[in-house]
């Protein structure tokens, strides 16, 4: 009994950081799952091709060259279509990703960049006469002294 008290008693919720593992695992998988379902995408349209050309040519026995170029053209058209959305897809992800983290720097950077501004304005008013200082912070709208 004294041992599951013990063990009730370290049993203390941890804070673990889940946004960033799970941002970039989700990008990886989404890339995966993408991949898997453009390169699906390609091989059922070159097995169509294919099959629609033997297919064609065992029913007709004088089958022009024009029809075969406008069958290879067709196929080629649509795997070239899922190759350049997959690239795009992919490219404009990682564009995002890049603004998102430029953006959120800057954000760090401008709070950063305010409370040294606030710290050093309240090492200022350390030496300003106590009236003055009052003065200065009334006129101040969000310096949370409130005028008298």
């Amino acid at each position: 009994m004294s041992d599951q008290r013990t063990r009730r008693g370290n049993d203390t919720p941890r804070r673990v950081r889940v946004s960033d593992p799970a941002t970039a695992d989700t990008a990886e998988r989404f890339f995966q799952n993408s991949f898997f379902v453009v390169v699906s995408a390609i091989g059922a349209c070159l097995v169509l091709v294919v099959f629609a050309m033997l297919f064609a040519a065992l029913l007709t026995q004088n089958m022009d060259t024009d029809t075969i170029s406008a069958m290879l053209g067709t196929g080629t058209t649509v795997i070239g279509t899922l190759v350049g959305s997959f690239v795009g897809l992919r490219q404009g992800q990682q564009g995002r990703d890049q603004a998102q983290a430029r953006a959120e720097q800057s954000l760090r950077e401008a709070e950063r960049s305010r409370r040294e501004t606030e710290r050093v304005l309240w090492s200022a008013l350390a030496y300003v006469p106590s009236d003055k200082a009052e003065e200065i912070l009334r006129s101040a709208p969000n310096s949370g002294v409130r005028p008298t």
